[in-house]
């Protein structure tokens, strides 16, 4: 009898360090989803006044398919039509943004749009023209093509001198 109680003894300190180990697991993923809740309220209520504007910038580059075009710098098709779709887009991994800015020679900058309008800015219509963000506000897409028909020859080899000469810098 006095054998059994010491591995008696022994066995119930395991189960009570197991049941602790369990515990202590349980309450880390508890931790986990709290973080995941907490982030998904902070990322939409600071972040979702920003939008993108992929397509209409690959559009005024005068990039007539973009879902194509995306498809020939190495973005897989499903990620194509996630940045060219109608639905809100509320991330783009930072490989694909850099591959969209390199081959299209432009910055993030260009391609997202802060909305300062938006229910959730803090930002003021009025303060909006002072603030930084002012610069990647929401404007129309230009279609440089319907404005190069309307230019006279003339117009177009100024315009064509003063391209070359960015080209050089």
């Amino acid at each position: 009898m006095i054998t059994v109680l010491p591995n008696l003894i022994t066995v119930l300190f395991n189960l009570i360090t197991v049941l602790l180990n369990m515990i202590t697991v349980l309450i880390n993923m508890i931790t986990v989803i709290l973080n995941m809740i907490n982030y998904k309220y902070i990322y939409y209520k600071f972040y979702a006044m920003f939008s993108y504007r992929i397509k209409d910038m690959l559009l005024a580059k005068g990039i007539s398919k973009p879902y194509t075009w995306l498809g020939s710098i190495g973005i897989d098709h499903n990620a194509a039509y996630r940045l060219l779709g109608t639905k809100k887009i509320t991330y783009i991994p930072l490989a694909q943004l850099c591959k969209v800015c390199e081959a299209a020679h432009c910055t993030p900058n260009d391609l997202i749009v802060w909305d300062f309008n938006h229910k959730k800015s803090t930002v003021t219509p009025e303060d909006a023209p002072k603030h930084p963000l002012y610069a990647i506000r929401p404007r129309e897409a230009t279609n440089l093509a319907e404005k190069l028909k309307k230019l006279t020859p003339e117009q177009l080899r100024a315009l064509e001198e003063s391209i070359d000469g960015m080209g050089s810098n």
